[in-house]
């Protein structure tokens, strides 16, 4: 059985008003694994689905999941560990990453031919909106994590972001 966003929006939608922790399902397309947030804390939701891969193939698809509590954490670190060493060889490692929250469509701007939240070299403060990431027809501000300069945007306008994404840097003063 091939689950589709409507059949994952369902099971996320059933766990968040359940008193259950975690929900898990496995066929042989994949596995899927949903796991609430810990109470009281602001996650970043997100749901991987992972296809049933041979050694060969590590494919893994990111769906963006709008409902409140749900993760879903992968099994096995060592596409993260692959990642964070890449990242840590960048020069912009030094700056202050922004980040995609899920995964979804990036907008600079609030409306199409609007000015931009911000441009390279304008200052920001932590919390002020830098973009948005628009997910199942929900739009979600990002702000910033930190304080300082912009020093350079890596996403276009309009781009699909999965999550974790570096959107920006910011240069923190």
């Amino acid at each position: 059985m091939k689950l589709t966003i409507e059949d994952i929006q369902k099971l996320i939608k059933s766990l968040d008003d359940s008193s259950l922790d975690e929900l898990k399902y496995g066929d042989e397309d994949g596995k899927l694994i949903l796991k609430k947030s810990a109470a009281g804390t602001k996650g970043q939701d997100c749901v991987q689905v992972l296809p049933v891969t041979t050694p060969v193939q590590s494919a893994e698809v990111q769906l963006s999941a709008p409902a409140a509590g749900a993760v879903v954490q992968p099994e096995g670190g060592e596409a993260h560990a692959e990642a964070a060493e890449t990242q840590e060889n960048t020069p912009e490692n030094t700056a202050c990453p922004v980040t995609a929250p899920l995964a979804g469509v990036f907008y600079r701007a609030s409306k199409p031919g609007e000015k931009p939240y911000v441009e390279s070299g304008q200052e920001v403060k932590k919390g002020d909106t830098v973009g948005l990431i628009e997910a199942m027809k929900m739009m979600s501000e990002i702000p910033a994590p930190c304080s300082g300069v912009v020093e350079s945007i890596e996403v276009n306008d309009s781009d699909f972001a999965a999550y974790g994404t570096p959107l920006m840097y910011i240069r923190e003063n």
